[in-house]
Protein backbone atom coordinates (compact mmCIF):
# COMPACT_ATOMS: atom_id res chain seq x y z
CA UNK A 1 0.00 0.00 0.00
CA UNK A 2 2.83 2.40 0.78
CA UNK A 3 4.37 1.75 -2.66
CA UNK A 4 1.16 2.85 -4.41
CA UNK A 5 0.28 5.85 -2.24
CA UNK A 6 2.46 8.16 -0.21
CA UNK A 7 2.52 7.41 3.51
CA UNK A 8 -0.24 9.23 5.37
CA UNK A 9 -1.70 9.32 8.83
CA UNK A 10 -4.39 6.92 7.62
CA UNK A 11 -2.23 3.83 7.01
CA UNK A 12 -2.11 2.71 10.63
CA UNK A 13 -5.86 3.20 11.30
CA UNK A 14 -6.64 1.32 8.08
CA UNK A 15 -4.52 -1.62 9.16
CA UNK A 16 -5.57 -1.57 12.82
CA UNK A 17 -9.26 -0.89 12.42
CA UNK A 18 -9.96 -2.15 8.92
CA UNK A 19 -8.00 -5.38 8.81
CA UNK A 20 -8.21 -6.36 12.48
CA UNK A 21 -11.84 -5.27 12.69
CA UNK A 22 -12.69 -7.36 9.65
CA UNK A 23 -10.91 -10.35 11.12
CA UNK A 24 -12.74 -10.16 14.44
CA UNK A 25 -16.09 -9.62 12.70
CA UNK A 26 -15.55 -12.71 10.52
CA UNK A 27 -14.41 -14.72 13.53
CA UNK A 28 -17.54 -13.82 15.49
CA UNK A 29 -19.74 -14.57 12.49
CA UNK A 30 -18.28 -18.07 12.13
CA UNK A 31 -18.35 -18.73 15.88
CA UNK A 32 -22.04 -17.82 16.05
CA UNK A 33 -22.78 -20.10 13.10
CA UNK A 34 -20.92 -23.04 14.65
CA UNK A 35 -22.68 -22.53 17.98
CA UNK A 36 -26.07 -22.61 16.26
CA UNK A 37 -25.17 -25.88 14.53
CA UNK A 38 -23.92 -27.40 17.81
CA UNK A 39 -27.22 -26.45 19.45
CA UNK A 40 -28.99 -28.48 16.72
CA UNK A 41 -30.31 -25.34 15.06
CA UNK A 42 -28.83 -25.97 11.62
CA UNK A 43 -31.77 -24.37 9.81
CA UNK A 44 -31.29 -21.15 11.79
CA UNK A 45 -27.54 -21.29 11.07
CA UNK A 46 -28.30 -21.59 7.36
CA UNK A 47 -30.69 -18.65 7.46
CA UNK A 48 -28.12 -16.64 9.42
CA UNK A 49 -25.39 -17.43 6.89
CA UNK A 50 -27.57 -16.69 3.87
CA UNK A 51 -29.01 -13.47 5.30
CA UNK A 52 -25.65 -12.13 6.44
CA UNK A 53 -23.87 -12.92 3.17
CA UNK A 54 -26.83 -11.72 1.09
CA UNK A 55 -27.06 -8.41 2.94
CA UNK A 56 -23.29 -7.96 2.75
CA UNK A 57 -23.26 -8.52 -1.00
CA UNK A 58 -26.24 -6.21 -1.47
CA UNK A 59 -24.48 -3.49 0.53
CA UNK A 60 -21.35 -3.96 -1.59
CA UNK A 61 -23.31 -3.64 -4.84
CA UNK A 62 -25.13 -0.57 -3.50
CA UNK A 63 -21.84 1.02 -2.44
CA UNK A 64 -20.28 0.43 -5.84
CA UNK A 65 -23.37 1.86 -7.59
CA UNK A 66 -23.36 4.94 -5.37
CA UNK A 67 -19.63 5.40 -5.94
CA UNK A 68 -20.18 5.35 -9.69
CA UNK A 69 -22.80 8.08 -9.34
CA UNK A 70 -20.20 10.42 -7.84
CA UNK A 71 -19.63 13.38 -10.17
CA UNK A 72 -17.06 12.57 -12.86
CA UNK A 73 -15.38 15.99 -12.70
CA UNK A 74 -14.72 15.55 -9.01
CA UNK A 75 -13.29 12.07 -9.58
CA UNK A 76 -10.97 13.33 -12.33
CA UNK A 77 -9.75 16.13 -10.09
CA UNK A 78 -8.89 13.66 -7.36
CA UNK A 79 -7.02 11.48 -9.85
CA UNK A 80 -4.95 14.46 -10.99
CA UNK A 81 -3.82 15.11 -7.42
CA UNK A 82 -2.24 11.64 -7.29
CA UNK A 83 -0.15 12.15 -10.43
CA UNK A 84 3.56 12.85 -9.81
CA UNK A 85 4.87 16.26 -10.77
CA UNK A 86 6.76 16.30 -14.12
CA UNK A 87 10.51 16.62 -13.70
CA UNK A 88 12.23 19.25 -15.82
CA UNK A 89 15.45 18.35 -17.62
CA UNK A 90 17.29 21.45 -16.51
Amino acid sequence: MIERWPPTQYVRPFAAIGVCGGYTTWSTFMTDTVLLVREHRAAMAGVYLAATLGCGLAATVAGIALGRLWPVARRRGADLDLQPEPVSAG
